[in-house]
């Protein structure tokens, strides 16, 4: 059996915040995404954004590399809990490079699969927000 705590500790890691808050560190910043500016969208936090950016593009230029393992988590050290667990391939299903990583700095709706489309882990949290469309022409959200 692996002790998840203990396996990560011998992993490279980029330990950072998932969402831009405010102040208070619980109100997610939000902004309008789509072709109408009409789906409120959580918003990453800048130092995640940089982090995805530096690890992908570094990795994309080993041929070793193979992709990346992500875990949201609460805690730390022996206290971790993971949230979620998931994985990015550097192969995709029909390309040398997945399409979730591909010009990680500009694909802001996939980014290794933490994308602001509603496919992908920014795009779906933010679906569950209420007010998720808003009605830009008579400012009412649904």
């Amino acid at each position: 059996m692996i002790h998840l705590p203990e396996w990560l500790a011998q992993q490279e890691q980029h330990l950072t915040p998932l969402f831009e808050t405010a102040g208070d560190g619980l109100s997610v910043n939000t902004h309008l995404r789509g072709k109408e500016k009409n789906r409120l969208t959580l918003t990453r936090h800048s130092s995640f954004d940089a982090a995805m950016i530096g690890m992908v593009t570094e990795g994309l230029e080993d041929d070793t590399w193979q992709g990346f393992l992500y875990v949201m988590h609460t805690g730390e050290g022996n206290d971790l809990t993971p949230r979620y667990i998931g994985k990015a391939e550097k192969k995709g299903v029909t390309n040398p490079v997945s399409a979730n990583l591909i010009r990680i700095a500009s694909n802001h709706d996939k980014f290794g699969r933490w994308g602001y489309n509603k496919a992908y882990h920014i795009g779906e949290l933010s679906h569950a927000v209420p007010g998720f469309y808003l009605d830009a022409s008579s400012g009412i959200r649904s």
